[in-house]
């Protein structure tokens, strides 16, 4: 059950638009106090919230207002849901809280009338138009986004790639080229196990994402997850053939096209950090760090086990981050003491006391890699706030039960599947889901 709940984490249960360019921010900045919270004339307040969180992940969040919150003297009444109907009869029923972390950014869209331009609110200025972007609607940011994880990460060993003389690859034709030195020494690149059960695939279905990603860019990928794009569009097909020419090798992944589907996301964390190593890469969610801590408590987190980016296919999109993050909206611009905690949550402060708790990573351009418990956190968060893109996981949004289709397509290729006849299938299924 623990590593189930983990894997949930790491599929981001919020997912959101994928960016585009974003507008620029027009608010002012506002001096963050030195040795104490800004309370902007909001103390002794009431604060109402409805948020996605609730039990552990409700905890932490109040935690991390607390001190803000005590000092100020505000009181935060708060109500976990992710019930779409409990946000549509209070917001449309003129009762909306005065902030909502909405468990569907596709909500900003509809909820915009009602919502406080965030211009007028927070200092946009600390986000980078990515992130503005991914809250925007119209032009208009509405949605700031407070915690967020990554995706696009590739695991290796410090150690035995200076051993081994291996560098990090920073392109794709850099990391087929790392493969093929990786197979002429005798090795194995890839660890890519999928196996997870009822839900076996859909680690593959990241690793076609990312691909897609780099080969066609994050509006491609925003097109797809909303069927603008069908399954038999010939970059598809390219993204799954590209991910087989890797994970279904005989060459290239451990155990070859069987190894993949039989191993799990868990066990295939491993080979990497074995004496001696039996793959030397894998590609997993920022939570694999945590695995591979359990597994090989010798290890140190940052030296004997870290991640890199999975590497650009071209200059033209880069490497974008793929992930999942959690997107709040404000709805009373006249209560102080909402503005106050809106600001507290979205600047500097309440980004540091975040990344201090080990919850999750915070957008925030002030938030440096020394304001995270751990080493790998701090540096997870550098690269996500570098990328030129952040893309929410797509399978996550597809409707229907069109992502179980999606990981079974998987499963089929590599066992040997003709890749035109899984993709018609599946595109009959996303005529029906999206309808």
């Amino acid at each position: 059950m623990a590593l189930l709940v983990l894997l949930i984490a790491a599929c981001g249960t919020t997912p959101a638009p994928t960016a585009v360019p974003a507008p620029a921010a027009t608010a002012v900045p506002t001096a963050v106090p030195t040795g104490k919270y800004d309370c902007g004339g909001g103390e002794g307040g009431t604060v109402s919230m409805i948020g996605v969180w609730s039990a552990e992940e409700e905890a932490t969040f109040k935690s991390i207002l607390e001190p803000f919150l005590s000092e100020c003297n505000i009181t935060l009444q708060y109500e976990g849901t992710r019930d779409l109907a409990v946000y549509s009869t209070r917001i449309e029923g003129n009762n909306p809280p005065d902030i909502a972390g909405l468990p569907n950014p596709g909500l900003l869209a509809q909820f915009k009338d009602y919502m406080v331009p965030l211009a007028d609110v927070i200092d946009l200025s600390q986000y980078s138009p990515a992130w503005q972007s991914l809250g925007s609607v119209d032009g208009t940011v509405y949605g700031a986004f407070f915690k967020a994880d990554t995706k696009s990460l590739v695991w290796y060993s410090p150690p035995v790639f200076v051993a081994m003389g291996y560098t990090i690859p920073s392109t794709w034709d850099e990391m087929t080229a790392l493969m093929d030195q990786i197979v002429a020494d005798g090795g194995v690149p890839w660890s890519c196990g999928i196996e997870s059960s009822d839900a076996t695939g859909w680690v593959a279905t990241d690793w076609i994402q990312d691909i897609l990603l780099r080969t066609q860019g994050a509006e491609f990928v925003e097109q797809w997850t909303n069927h603008e794009v069908p399954w038999t569009d010939p970059a598809i097909k390219e993204a799954f053939q590209l991910y087989y020419d890797i994970c279904g090798s005989d060459q290239y992944a451990l155990g070859g096209a069987q190894g993949t589907l039989n191993t799990t996301f868990q066990n295939s964390l491993y080979p990497p950090f074995q004496d001696p190593p039996t793959a030397y890469m894998v590609r997993l969610a920022s939570f694999g760090g945590g695995l591979i801590g359990t597994q090989f408590p010798d290890l140190r987190a940052g030296e004997d086990y870290t991640f890199f980016m999975f590497p650009a296919f071209n200059e033209t999109y880069g490497a974008p981050m793929q992930g999942g993050a959690d997107v709040m909206a404000f709805f009373n611009k006249d209560n102080a003491a909402a503005v106050a905690l809106m600001k507290y949550m979205f600047g500097e402060q309440g980004g540091k006391a975040l990344a201090a708790s080990g919850w999750g990573l915070s957008p925030n351009s002030k938030v440096t890699a020394a304001d995270y418990s751990g080493a790998l956190q701090g540096q997870a968060a550098g690269l996500m706030n570098e990328a030129p893109a952040f893309s929410f996981d797509a399978d996550d949004r597809f409707p229907g039960g069109l992502n179980v289709d999606y990981w079974q397509a998987v499963v089929e290729f590599l066992n040997g599947g003709d890749l035109d006849t899984i993709l018609q299938r599946v595109e009959e299924r996303a005529v029906e889901a999206y309808k």
